[in-house]
């Protein structure tokens, strides 16, 4: 897998949002995009999930990126309220199209009590699950 630039990430982040489905799912992602903050590219995602390539690998270390991990960090809270308010509901995979989320299998999953690695505030623990790209989505309720 060929590593992309913070800028190339921004564009396929961009790309990610163009294709997704806002009138069937909820996205997490929209957390992000609404903050500035730049996810991981939903192929990038799914070679983390296959375990083609570790998480590690993927974040590069210029300070640019550092900002971002940082403020992904920041933002976890919202997260977890969001997955608060569909408790109940099953987790879906943005990066899967829509798929059952693999939880536990999955190596950017932090489950409810966790800690995700490398966060600010080790004292927080996460009161619903969180995913370290916000890739979590959940289907809307038919009215």
């Amino acid at each position: 897998m060929k590593e992309l630039d913070f800028e190339e990430k921004r564009y396929q982040s961009i790309l990610d949002s163009a294709r997704r489905d806002k009138k069937r799912y909820h996205y997490a992602s929209d957390i992000t995009f609404r903050e500035g903050i730049v996810t991981e590219p939903n192929t990038v995602v799914r070679d983390i999930i296959s375990q083609d390539i570790p998480y590690w690998k993927v974040i590069s270390h210029s300070p640019t990126e550092h900002d971002n991990e940082w403020k992904k960090g920041r933002f976890f809270r919202k997260q977890t309220n969001f997955t608060r308010q569909h408790e109940g509901e099953t987790l879906l995979c943005e990066a899967l199209d829509a798929q059952p989320c693999l939880q536990m299998q999955c190596p950017l999953y932090v489950p409810t009590g966790g800690r995700s690695v490398g966060e600010v505030f080790k004292s927080n623990r996460h009161k619903a699950p969180v995913c370290s790209e916000y890739k979590f989505v959940f289907e809307k309720r038919l009215s």
